[in-house]
């Protein structure tokens, strides 16, 4: 079929090489229309990550499609605005795409400018969106992206930060964003599972957050 791009599946390996986690449907389906886009904003079946997909090239080009000029978190507003032009999209059950997690990564840290860039490409996704915005449909399946993106942040800030002093700069980053308005709407958080929306409602306490979640975080990377 004419595909606008094409979604494989990817696998995270330990420094062993040992698979820790595998991303992958269990079988071949299609997406049509804005189902690709309500799909990619809820990170559902569409992974941020460019590394797992095949573009058609004239696709890319005609729509004049780039990474934006952030230096955090840029490949998921890429994801979504590439799904927002697409017309059609394959998911194979094939996995081609393999990561390694090292410790020490640049990938696996994460500090106040994070949030900042961050902060920035949400900024340029609103305005990217503002036309789609408009159908409340779109609205609330925008407002649930913010959410399970800034609570993923938000969660993995307490684990890897220094110091709380960062974290609640961090904190006010995600809120004026929007997180902690999102986690008050019923709307947003039922287009989510069960886990994000837990996760997003026990942000809403960050200083019981901050000395709960952190030793678990914590800990969980030392056995990871």
């Amino acid at each position: 079929g004419d595909f606008d791009f094409v979604n494989f599946g990817f696998s995270f390996r330990n420094i062993n090489g040992v698979e820790t986690r595998r991303f992958a449907p269990s079988h071949s389906f299609i997406l049509e229309e804005q189902e690709i886009f309500k799909n990619s904003l809820l990170i559902k079946d569409i992974y941020s990550s460019p590394c797992n997909k095949a573009y058609r090239r004239k696709f890319i080009i005609e729509n004049n499609l780039k990474f934006p000029a952030v230096r955090a978190n840029e490949d998921i507003l890429f994801a979504c605005l590439v799904a927002r032009c697409a017309r059609r999209t394959l998911f194979s059950t094939e996995v081609i795409y393999y990561a390694s997690i090292r410790p020490g990564s640049t990938s696996r840290g994460i500090t106040v400018n994070n949030f900042v860039q961050t902060e920035r490409s949400f900024v340029i996704a609103r305005e990217a969106f503002k036309r789609d915005l408009e159908s409340e449909e779109i609205y609330f399946h925008f407002d649930a992206h913010t959410a399970k993106v800034l609570s993923y942040l938000i969660y993995f800030a307490a684990g890897h930060m220094s110091s709380r002093l960062e974290f609640n700069e961090a904190s006010r980053c995600v809120d004026r964003i929007g997180l902690r308005r999102i986690s008050g709407s019923k709307e947003a958080l039922a287009l989510l599972p069960i886990k994000n929306r837990l996760m997003v409602k026990f942000t809403r306490c960050r200083f019981l957050f901050w000395l709960i979640v952190r030793p678990i975080v914590r800990l969980a990377r030392l056995t990871y």
